[in-house]
């Protein structure tokens, strides 16, 4: 099924349904339609903070403690 019948297939649904029923499908698909915004907006700033050059300091950072550190003497 494409995107086409599937939105066919779900308005000869909603056609049969009373208006009450037809707003909850609609909060919920507005939900859906959210939780997909946010997903989309979180990997996007993901991908920026990833390709950014704002922690690169971090990879320089010169190592303060060693093994030496961890053994009790």
């Amino acid at each position: 099924m494409d995107k086409n019948e599937a939105i066919e297939k779900t308005l000869r649904v909603l056609q049969k349904l009373p208006l009450d029923k037809i707003l909850e499908v609609s909060d919920f698909a507005d939900l859906v339609f959210k939780k997909m915004e946010d997903h989309t907006l979180t990997k996007g700033i993901q991908v920026l903070v990833e390709k950014g050059k704002s922690f690169d300091f971090l990879k320089e950072e010169e190592e303060l403690y060693g093994i030496k550190d961890l053994l009790k003497e």
